[in-house]
């Protein structure tokens, strides 16, 4: 399975799914409970439901399913918990329907009704527009019913989004599980409590299927081994720090059941600085980054070197890269053209008042490999690198380097990305009036059947184009089990229910 090639036949990647998680089904199933530790999620909250939580494969899949959602595989948008999505015109006015499935049931035991989709529209679509739309789609008035088992919206005026708005948002309502301490509740498969370092989930025996008690880590805390049946540890290459003797490095270890994740250890260049926006000079730097050397170095191999945060097997994902190493001898000449030459005596490029070029890097992951190579390179191409302690929100920095999760299953960029979008919760500062236009117009094709992937893949043209950002490192977890894992086991992450299926 070394060679699995995600864009082969279809039927034969569905067989070959199955048959490499065939053997973890009978080994799970045997077991009481199972533990799961290290799947990277955000903190849970207990008092409200995140956003981002539907399109999560592991926690959000088993407790708090989305009732549409994006399928990278197939590569439309889908009914999860609905049998039908339609959209048709009435006397000028556009309307929505969405039909739920029978069968699907709160954690309560309750069975959901078109009712508690008719009160989570009501209740979340102002929310879940400007979220999407990174607060530049208008909401227009709309009237909402109940007809039969189906609930319909009938828009005053034609939104610019689609029926799909709501892909990969958990499907909830106010709490009424005696059982949790969530002030909501969800539609999944399991109920959710919520423990000192871990959530404690509970089968829905409304599904009336056999399932085993669930153990899963939310912190870095004690494991959960001796809590548990079994263990199943998603282990990641952490950041290492230069005081760390380098018999950690195990650059040898090899893993053989490798899930990719959208997180990547990013560089963010201070747009405040007027360097910095010149983005040949963002180019330049960011080759000096030699990232393929860290992964050998400090990852285990458990990583890709990238060129863009559109992850690889991802659909958006294009083929433009450059990613190719550069010598520092020329990269050196690149900057030559675009900065002061170096300095014969001092080594240095040198400013107005003879002072060194100085940047400095600033990290809430402290004083890593990352940043302790990327000093030494720049220190190599006449540039003084110094690393200053990280201060959240501020921008005392050149470069911050920093962990980063893309958007899943969407990959919609446009609340990052957008020139028009105030409160950005990532420092990035574009104005490019035609990336806007791609933005806006890949987001509005993820609310309809047909995601525009086409669109998104010039988006990941242009992002290695300006440098915006720079990925160095998309990261990778080694799936473990407590009673080891013997046959490599293929994880698709294009597939929505790969983890479902490894569980089950």
């Amino acid at each position: 399975m070394k060679n699995f090639n995600l864009n082969q036949n279809k039927t034969l990647k569905k067989l070959t799914t199955l048959l490499v998680f065939a053997f973890l089904t009978a080994k799970i199933n045997a077991q009481k409970s199972v533990a799961i530790e290290g799947w990277p999620t955000p903190p849970i909250e207990t008092q409200k439901a995140p956003m981002w939580l539907g399109g999560d494969p592991v926690l959000g899949r088993l407790t708090c399913p989305p009732i549409t959602r994006i399928n990278l595989e197939e590569k439309v948008s889908e009914g999860l918990l609905l049998n039908e999505v339609k959209v048709r015109e009435s006397k000028n006015q556009t309307v929505w329907e969405y039909k739920l499935k029978e069968g699907i049931y709160w954690w309560s035991g309750q069975e959901a009704t078109s009712l508690d989709l008719l009160n989570f529209f009501n209740v979340n679509i102002k929310e879940i527009v400007a979220q999407k739309g990174g607060g530049l789609w208008s909401l227009p008035s709309y009237q909402s019913k109940i007809e039969g088992k189906s609930l319909i919206v009938t828009w005053s005026s034609k939104p610019q989004y689609g029926p799909y708005i709501i892909n990969d948002i958990s499907f909830t309502r106010p709490g009424k599980d005696p059982k949790s301490n969530f002030s909501y509740e969800c539609t999944g498969i399991y109920s959710a409590k919520a423990k000192e370092g871990y959530l404690d989930l509970t089968p829905n025996k409304s599904y009336f299927k056999s399932r085993p008690k669930i153990l899963f880590q939310t912190t870095e805390g004690p494991s959960l081994v001796t809590k548990a049946d079994q263990t199943l540890s998603f282990q990641m290459a952490k950041e290492i720090s230069t005081k760390t003797s380098k018999s950690v490095f195990r650059s040898k270890e090899k893993c053989e059941n490798i899930v990719p994740l959208p997180l990547y250890t990013t560089a963010f260049w201070n747009y405040e600085k007027k360097w910095f926006k010149d983005s040949k000079v963002r180019s330049v730097l960011a080759s000096t980054f030699v990232k393929k050397a860290l992964l050998y170095a400090g990852g285990k191999g458990w990583g890709d070197s990238s060129s863009s945060i559109i992850p690889a097997g991802h659909p958006g994902h294009g083929s433009a890269s450059k990613d190719d190493p550069l010598h520092l001898k020329v990269i050196s000449e690149r900057l030559d053209k675009l900065a002061p030459k170096i300095d014969a005596r001092s080594k240095y490029r040198l400013d107005k008042n003879k002072a060194p070029l100085t940047l400095s890097i600033s990290s809430p992951l402290g004083d890593t490999i990352v940043s302790k190579v990327f000093i030494d390179n720049l220190k190599s191409i006449g540039i003084k690198g110094i690393l200053k302690p990280y201060e959240k929100n501020s921008r005392n920095y050149d470069v911050l380097i920093t962990g980063l999760f893309v958007p899943w299953p969407s990959a919609n960029l446009l609340p990052w990305y957008h020139s028009q979008v105030k409160n950005k919760t990532i420092p990035i500062q574009v104005s490019s009036s035609s990336l806007d236009k791609m933005l806006e117009s890949y987001a509005l094709s993820t609310t309809g059947k047909y995601p525009d992937f086409k669109t998104l893949r010039k988006i990941h043209a242009a992002s290695i184009q300006q440098q915006d950002l720079t990925p160095i490192v998309r990261h990778k977890a080694c799936l473990v089990s407590s009673s080891g894992l013997h046959k490599k086991t293929a994880v698709n992450g294009e597939e929505p229910d790969w983890f479902k299926k490894i569980l089950f």
